[in-house]
């Protein structure tokens, strides 16, 4: 079984209720390590670098322009290059599973 990491929006503070992905730093299949940069967001006119909070190949889940609320999925870390489609699934049978 894989081990995952799904990469939130932190909170960034002073309460904005969602932020755009500005850039993403790092490329989908990329390798990335705990403390990397991966994307900046933006929230009430104010830059955000988030960081990637483990090791692994990076699945971006939000597109540059789009909106995430903080506490949501920006992307998904995982030990091997998986496809979008296979994240998106993983995904989708996490949140069913939750609901029980």
């Amino acid at each position: 079984m894989l081990e995952r990491h799904v990469v939130i929006l932190p909170d960034l503070g002073n309460g904005p209720k969602h932020a755009k992905v500005r850039q993403w730093h790092k490329k989908a299949g990329e390798w990335v390590v705990e403390g990397t940069i991966i994307c900046t967001v933006e929230a009430k006119k104010a830059l955000y670098d988030v960081e990637a909070d483990a090791d692994g190949f990076l699945t971006p889940l939000v597109e540059v322009g789009k909106a995430v609320r903080p506490g949501g999925p920006l992307a998904v870390l995982s030990p091997e290059v998986e496809s979008i489609d296979a994240i998106l699934a993983w995904l989708g049978q996490m949140r069913s599973a939750a609901n029980y």
